[in-house]
């Protein structure tokens, strides 16, 4: 009703579906379900699996890429039969379980190694990877959340994965958090940056600026400078670069203070345009006619 019919709908989706097995080995026959209305109505799947290597998967990390990427062909066999092209993303949060606690932490070395060897395999069989990045175990916005964002955000996207997920989560993934998101927003900006990389073409090489404005000179004035600075060089928002006394003036805020102030100003000042009031209504209706 909203993309304008089914058949635009196929077309141009604008939805995604999740769907996960259940590890060890187990398509449920609600997952294959889904899995066959989606191929039906040509909307794109995310088939993806969350092991815990010494639980429901092999201790091995090897051994739990093993039974993962069985999981994963088995959502790719059973979607490609029912629909040969259904856009298919496969991947997962491939973790281990604490034998002290019993938990699946969603940081640690384990959880960012097994998630970039994945994503090594689904390249190699040509399958779009599902990644994991920008959560952390941490129960609040601290040293240890700061620490296991920018891991897990600089490891995934240097793994090449094609869709990043759990942006945000806290508490091994149990709560969501507004702050973590525009933490995460900052973090995922500089390694964007750092993945752009260095271009090497004349322009950027500068030899011509560098011949013109000689030994012991300043690049200041140049207008190569002025051109280029603000594409070469990445700028933070919310992240603090001035000296100690700015810092003072300021307020002596912490980055937890200027993110959870940035979070109250995007809910106190964004406006989302709304859906039209014809199509809101029968968005409710539908869901009404399901419920009852």
């Amino acid at each position: 009703m909203i993309a304008g019919g089914e058949e635009e709908l196929r077309r141009r989706p604008f939805i995604i579906h999740y769907v996960e097995p259940t590890s060890p080995l187990v398509i449920s026959k609600d997952a294959v379900d889904r899995l066959l209305l989606s191929a039906d109505k040509g909307i794109p799947v995310v088939f993806t699996h969350v092991p815990m290597a010494g639980a429901t998967s092999p201790v091995t990390l090897a051994g739990t890429l093993v039974t993962s990427l069985a999981e994963s062909l088995g959502g790719v066999v059973i979607s490609q039969l029912r629909r040969e092209g259904l856009p298919l993303i496969v991947g997962g949060a491939l973790g281990i379980m604490d034998m002290r606690t019993a938990v699946t932490p969603y940081s640690g070395p384990e959880f960012y190694l097994l998630n970039c060897a994945i994503s090594e395999l689904c390249k190699f069989i040509q399958i779009p990877m599902f990644g994991t990045a920008g959560c952390s175990d941490a129960k609040r916005i601290d040293e240890q959340a700061a620490i296991e964002l920018a891991l897990s955000v600089i490891t995934q996207i240097l793994s090449g994965a094609n869709l990043i997920h759990d942006i945000g989560y806290l508490d091994l993934g149990l709560t969501g958090s507004f702050d973590m998101i525009v933490m995460n927003d900052q973090i995922i900006a500089m390694a964007k940056r750092f993945m752009r990389g260095i271009n090497t073409d004349d322009e950027h090489l500068a030899l011509e600026v560098t011949d013109n404005v000689g030994p012991g000179s300043s690049y200041l004035t140049e207008k190569h400078t002025l051109k280029h600075f603000k594409t070469e060089h990445w700028e933070p928002k919310l992240m603090d670069r001035g000296n100690y006394e700015r810092w003072v003036k300021n307020g002596r805020k912490g980055l937890g203070e200027r993110v959870n102030e940035k979070v109250k100003s995007i809910l106190a000042e964004h406006k989302p345009e709304p859906l039209e009031e014809d199509k809101q209504e029968e968005v409710l209706r539908i869901i009404k006619n399901r419920v009852d």
